[in-house]
């Protein structure tokens, strides 16, 4: 068992018992590895973890942009090939191993990558280097348990090969987590886009952070068709593992203020509250028992963070208020997304290309598509609460915004039940009142002026 060993609150010292609560979760996590082994007893039927082999695919004759796969890697013999065999069509695979005891190098080599060998210096700064040593015009980031899909790689090649490459200095791709076998959905917040390509040179990694080192966007985000398959827990023992080890990573670098009430908050408020919020608002439920089994270790990492946090007395070197205090870059161009019914999705679009005209990144979520709209519109079925929410958190996915412009009566009411986040950083605006390129230049000298983070 956990114990939390010193230190107090000032003046809410016995206020609550530390002990049990790291017991309880501890016993909690050990007792959950029994319900997946008698579960997984009963007959998984596992999605195929083998390697990817693409179809042949005829030339469309146009040049496209080059690409070097970058993975950085260590003691991955058993996950390593697959991975390599899914970057095939890549012109350069470059793999930094940090001191593997395994045959991870040999089977990097026999698939034609180049092999670096380079000491372990965190994971930002492992990519980094990873980043420095490729020589193709873009790079694809991957990690051995990953796999691009076939849909995926077709994507990709089509986007190196057209003109959008040229104007975009980043892509993103939807991830889909295989869980104990099988594919998630809901309870992984599919689709979870990750920015994985990225033009040589125009991106860093935050050496910073100890784990969860993405990337934030500067500017406009080209979104990806297919999955890249990542292929989570596939046994009891990883899985509690897994939820151990990335929870002292990531207490590596909260930077809130110790309290009572963040303690609480963190250990037996927000637990629960992000539960019902995965199973019922991102439909988990529909993942069936390995979707609840991934919520739930989700939410129970979520407390150990905060009590390993406690428990190692760490001081950090500055504080901010919210859950891990996680800090949204607001660096580049300012984001604006739009949100419209169908009566005033063309006035939306004629809004928030002038927006874009005055140098914003924006985006609408309409429940119409229209036929030649110059910008990206999310379709959602109908403009219910649940259905926005969810299409304004893929759009955060994307990219953070600034600002949130809702046309129309009934959207006006419904972003006012957003939570904070989706509402933008700056807040909502209203389009009948605001002149589009002022809206952008406005939002950009607020980004100038904050510091690059809010």
């Amino acid at each position: 068992m956990i114990a939390i060993r010193g230190g107090s609150e000032a003046g809410a010292s016995d206020s609550y018992d530390r002990y049990a609560v790291v017991g309880s979760y501890t016993v909690s996590l050990y007792a959950l590895r029994a319900v997946i082994v008698l579960l997984d007893a009963t007959g998984r039927s596992a999605l195929p973890l083998t390697p990817v082999i693409f179809e042949d695919r005829e030339s469309t004759g146009n040049r496209r942009a080059t690409i070097s796969a970058c993975l950085i890697v260590l003691n991955e013999e058993e996950a390593l090939a697959g991975a390599l065999a899914s970057v095939e069509f890549c012109d350069e695979v470059i793999v930094v191993d940090s001191g593997s005891s395994d045959a991870t190098r040999e089977i990097a080599r026999e698939a034609g990558a180049t092999v670096i060998e380079n000491p372990w210096p965190g994971f930002a700064a492992q990519r980094n280097f990873a980043l420095d040593r490729a020589r193709c015009d873009w790079v694809l980031e991957l990690d051995a348990d990953e796999r691009v899909t076939t849909e995926l790689r077709l994507s990709l090649e089509d986007y190196l090969a057209s003109p959008a490459s040229k104007e975009h200095e980043i892509a993103a791709m939807p991830i889909r987590q295989i869980f104990l076998g099988r594919p998630l959905a809901g309870s992984a917040r599919y689709p979870d886009y990750r920015h994985r390509v990225l033009r040589r040179g125009s991106y860093r990694h935050d050496e910073t952070r100890s784990v969860h080192e993405g990337i934030t966007p500067r500017g406009p985000v080209w979104m990806l068709e297919g999955d890249l398959h990542h292929l989570l827990a596939t046994s009891a023992r990883e899985t509690t593992g897994d939820a151990f080890r990335y929870a002292r990573l990531e207490a590596e670098q909260v930077t809130v203020e110790r309290s009572l009430r963040a303690a609480l908050v963190g250990i037996v408020f927000r637990p629960p509250a992000k539960f019902l919020t995965r199973m019922f608002v991102f439909r988990g439920w529909r993942d069936g028992w390995r979707g609840w089994l991934k919520i739930w270790l989700d939410c129970t990492s979520d407390a150990l963070v905060w009590i390993t946090f406690l428990r190692s007395r760490r001081k950090p070197d500055s504080t901010r208020p919210g859950h891990f205090a996680v800090e949204h870059r607001l660096d580049g161009s300012p984001r604006l997304v739009g949100l419209a019914s169908s009566a005033e999705t063309e006035q939306a679009l004629a809004w928030l290309e002038a927006a874009r005209d005055g140098g914003a990144d924006v985006a609408l979520v309409s429940n119409k598509q229209p036929q030649k709209a110059q910008l990206r519109v999310r379709r959602v079925g109908r403009l219910t609460p649940l259905e926005i929410l969810r299409a304004l958190d893929q759009e955060w996915q994307l990219r953070p915004y600034d600002a949130l412009a809702v046309f129309a009566g009934r959207p006006k009411v419904v972003a006012r039940m957003l939570p904070r986040r989706l509402r933008g950083l700056r807040g909502v605006i209203d389009p009948k009142r605001t002149d589009p390129k002022e809206s952008a230049a406005h939002l950009a000298r607020l980004r100038a002026r904050g510091g690059g983070s809010s």
